[in-house]
């Protein structure tokens, strides 16, 4: 399935949501990951198991950077001001002590 199909289809899975009425009432979350998923299936197309691999492993490594990013982040002592600039603070923590 080329792009441009891929993109008329899901051209028409959007025009035929919008024409229902379960736009307008509030949809419960699994008739929302239903759509999300169906929606994704159209867009990915037939891709092979083992090429899923080379879209998923990229976005588990970039969370994980994020994460680990985020957890130093919060183990960080804050910034001390200029006049009381002092390397004991930072020598604690690259030593693990808090």
């Amino acid at each position: 399935m080329s792009l441009v199909t891929s993109a008329a289809t899901a051209k028409s899975v959007v025009k035929r949501a919008v024409n229902t009425k379960s736009v307008m009432h509030p949809v419960s979350l699994n008739q929302l990951e239903s759509h999300l998923w169906e929606a994704a299936n159209i867009l990915r197309g037939p891709v092979d198991a083992a090429d899923f691999k080379s879209y998923v492993f990229p976005l588990w490594f970039f969370k994980r950077i994020s994460d680990v990013r985020d957890e130093e982040y919060q183990a960080a002592p804050p910034p001390l001001n200029r006049c009381t600039t002092s390397p004991a603070g930072d020598l604690r923590f690259a030593a693990g002590q808090s």
